[in-house]
């Protein structure tokens, strides 16, 4: 038995371990690690040549260490910071990155080297902090911090929030991923700068940088110059935000990110230089490792750019020692030291999406590239047009390749796919390398006479605006992103095996590996359809956690999706893009069916408002006599805006979703209405309920007693149900005895956040609790989601980690 290339097997097995125990959570990992080392040591027995026994046993080892290594990075207990969560404390430290400004805050890194609490002394720390600092009196009355600064902060230590919704962003995780773990709140009074620490070999870098920004927004004083500085440099800070949604819609941003592609084409360039000069093979391997890392360095060192630097340093040095070199074993060496540095950066998309574009093009680029060689194959062997071809098709392999592996990742992480994305790479990919090797020479010939420079201003000014026009092309086409939702195994699993039929076919070219590998993708597709099949007549209910507001969305039988109420912090639209909608992509949810508005208050429509512009949303449904708050207006100014029809509801209004479910308004009734103050929104609130079969949900809105109490006795037919939605956060104003009694629910969800009302009172969870009513709550249980038929609940889903979190019950 031999093994062939040890160190990738040793490099995966570290990378293997930390996504083990990420993944599957320390119980399973025993259990698998045990197994592995039962595995091991059978066929440790087994096979008696020392060399691949000892390869076994150190990836072994070294899978174990990876696990390990993951673990104690990602326990934030163990932190010397983590103790003084919660109190205002006092930082001293350096400021770590050049501050983030806007109007109303500054944004830093802080590298923290002490803390003090000011009843004891100061203790030294080495721990990396978000801080924001916003200003009470304007900006000019404060000396904002620049990069390297020294200052001490008063503020008040924090644990960064973890996604508020099952999948949601986490972005406590990704701050980790950033080797950040704590962020702090102060005000521009709490903040004393008390000095700057030089760093000459940084503030170089810097500097530099600054000065070559500053040649790109001179000749290129449009949104091209914000392009051409993110693609060479890696600054985007130029982008404006049309122009990012723009290359965001086609599937193109990731051509204004500084890539593996910089780095091979800048290679490339160097060493045709150093060969030009007639210099040494190895000289010229010298120097171009060098000349990468300070490539690495100029453009911002990126997790894409650090990998390609290391692969190709990697490279260099075993055909230095080696005269040879393995670009599978460099990539794994790549990211087995990045993550051996940082174990969280296995959930960086960055790092997953550079590395899955490397292997794919590692793995499937020249089988590809073969395939398509019958395009050019009856061209003229020495002709320019033949070589001109060969390159596109090539160019168009690379590109393929590099999406086989994205793609699962992409819809992992976004839930969505924009189709157009490969096809616009394709056609966008001829320009790429030529535009960065113009860019390169711009900066180069810039510093020294920006009139000369100016020839290829015009080169690159032409790229950038080709760029710019066809994402528009694509972002405009029709059906450019599909809705997947949330990926289940099983489809990865059908996609491994997709991707096992493509690698048969144009890498090994074995027909035994391919029937079997086109086999398993027809079984599991057909017993994927059969399962979605058995569970068409399964219905969904998710409580969608947004804090201190409402949510609810419903999947119903028949793809009808609606959505009651999507709560807001005050003036503040974007609870709609950064929650609601991700939550909804998630769930495989591309358009709204109707949006139901239960009353005109920012903390239910504000959301509602913010989707109508990125969402298609067909039908409004909103109260009798709605529209008197601002909120309110402006909801119904957006959907005229958007031509989305209005329905006013009131009593004994039905919408009929299908055969089987419909959603009834209780309330509010006219003669309701009729002594109800003009300013009292909450009691215009509509009161629904949802049916299907014997299952039953009642929806509350922010109704007070008097209204709830109202409907009890005038509709007592109406309000059982099984499910209650409690009213107004879980007010004491709410949620009266008589209500609960008369509904008599055996669930209830109470959708709150952070507030400084008491919400939820105690006197309510006492009223729930001692009728026996299982509850759950939006700050403890995230968002819970209810799946039934018409018979039954069939399952209650909600967060694992909390406190009652879990899996209620399958029936």
């Amino acid at each position: 038995m031999t093994v062939k290339r040890p160190m990738l097997w040793l490099s995966v097995s570290v990378v293997a371990g930390m996504y083990l125990l990420a993944v599957l959570g320390p119980d399973v990992s025993f259990a698998v690690i045990f197994c592995a080392v039962l595995t091991a040591l059978v066929l440790f027995f087994k096979t008696r040549k020392l060399f691949p026994n000892l390869i076994l046993a150190a990836s072994l080892v070294l899978f174990c260490t990876g696990a390990v290594l993951y673990g104690i990075a990602d326990d934030i207990s163990t932190r010397p910071l983590y103790p003084y969560c919660g109190e205002p404390v006092l930082l001293t430290g350096e400021i770590d990155e050049e501050p983030e400004i806007s109007d109303r805050y500054v944004r830093f890194l802080l590298q923290a080297t002490s803390v003090s609490t000011g009843r004891d002394e100061s203790e030294a720390i080495d721990e990396k902090i978000s801080v924001i600092c916003f200003f009470n009196d304007g900006r000019r009355n404060f000396p904002v911090p620049n990069r390297g600064d020294i200052l001490m902060a008063e503020c008040e230590v924090a644990v960064p929030d973890g996604a508020m919704n099952t999948g949601g962003f986490d972005y406590a995780r990704y701050l980790k991923s950033k080797g950040v773990y704590f962020q702090a709140v102060a005000n521009t009074e709490n903040l004393h700068i008390t000095g700057h620490n030089a760093h000459p070999v940084s503030d170089a870098v810097y500097q530099f940088r600054n000065k070559c920004a500053s040649l790109f927004d001179t000749a290129f004083p449009g949104k091209e110059g914000g392009v051409l500085k993110a693609y060479v440099m890696g600054d985007k800070s130029s982008i404006s935000p049309e122009v990012s949604d723009i290359f965001s819609a086609s599937g193109l941003s990731h051509v204004l990110a500084v890539s593996g592609m910089h780095v091979a084409v800048f290679l490339a360039c160097i060493l045709a230089l150093l060969k030009f000069l007639k210099i040494s093979k190895r000289k010229q391997l010298v120097i171009s490792a060098g000349a990468v890392i300070l490539f690495v360095v100029f453009t911002g060192a990126s997790i894409a750019t650090v990998r390609a630097g290391f692969v190709s340093i990697f490279a260099i040095l075993a055909k230095l020692v080696f005269k040879r070199s393995d670009s599978k074993t460099a990539l794994a060496e790549a990211a087995a030291i990045l993550c051996v540095f940082n174990p969280l950066v296995v959930f960086d998309a960055s790092f997953m999406l550079s590395f899955a574009a490397a292997l794919g093009i590692l793995l499937f680029a020249d089988g590809m590239s073969e395939t398509f060689s019958f395009v050019y194959a009856r061209l003229k062997p020495a002709s320019k047009i033949r070589a001109i071809v060969k390159a596109v098709c090539d160019l168009t392999a690379v590109g393929l390749s590099a999406n086989i592996f994205i793609i699962p990742i992409l819809i992992h992480l976004f839930r969505e796919f924009s189709v157009m994305s490969v096809i616009a790479t394709v056609v966008i990919n001829p320009v790429l390398a030529p535009m960065l090797v113009g860019g390169l020479l711009f900066v180069a010939v810039g510093l020294v006479s920006q009139t000369i420079a100016f020839p290829i201003a015009g080169f690159l000014y032409l790229c950038a605006k080709y760029m710019i026009q066809t994402a528009q092309i694509f972002a405009g086409a029709p059906f450019a992103k599909l809705v997947f939702g949330d990926i289940t195994p099983f489809f990865l699993i059908i996609y491994a095996f997709a991707m096992l039929v493509v690698y048969f076919t144009l890498v090994k070219r074995n027909k035994t590996g391919y029937f079997i590998s086109l086999y398993s993708v027809a079984a599991l597709s057909l017993t994927l359809l059969c399962y979605n099949i058995s569970v068409y007549h399964v219905a969904e209910v998710s409580f969608i956690n947004v804090g201190q507001g409402d949510c609810a969305l419903i999947k119903a039988p028949g793809n009808c999706d609606i959505l009651i109420d999507a709560g807001g912090k005050k003036n503040n639209n974007s609870i709609g893009e950064n929650v609601v909608k991700p939550y909804l992509v998630q769930n495989g949810v591309y358009d709204i069916e109707y949006a139901v508005a239960s009353h005109g208050h920012e903390d239910h429509v504000n959301g509602i408002t913010g989707l109508l512009d990125i969402m298609i949303m067909k039908n409004l449904i909103v109260p009798e006599g709605f529209g008197t708050t601002t909120e309110g207006a402006a909801l119904l100014e957006k959907a005229k805006e958007k031509d989305v029809p209005v329905t006013f509801f009131k009593h004994g209004d039905v919408l009929k979703i299908n055969d089987e479910m419909k959603l009834t308004a209780i309330m509010p009734d006219e003669k309701f209405l009729s002594f109800t103050k003009e300013d009292n929104e909450n009691d215009r609130s509509l009161l629904l309920k949802l049916e299907y079969g014997d299952i039953s949900f009642l929806y509350t809105g922010d109704l007070s007693q008097e209204g709830e109490n109202y409907a009890a006795a005038l509709y007592p037919e109406l309000v059982p149900a099984n499910v209650l939605k409690v009213a107004h956060h879980g007010s004491d104003a709410s949620n009266s005895e008589k209500f609960l009694d008369a509904v008599g629910p055996e669930f209830a969800f109470i959708p709150v956040g952070k507030n400084s009302y008491g919400h939820p009172k105690q006197e309510v969870l006492q009223r729930l609790t001692s009728r026996n009513i299982e509850f759950y709550r939006a700050d403890k249980n995230k968002d819970v989601t209810f799946y039934f038929d018409n018979k039954e609940i069939k399952g209650i889903q909600f967060d694992e980690n909390s406190a009652a979190g879990g899996l209620y019950e399958l029936r």
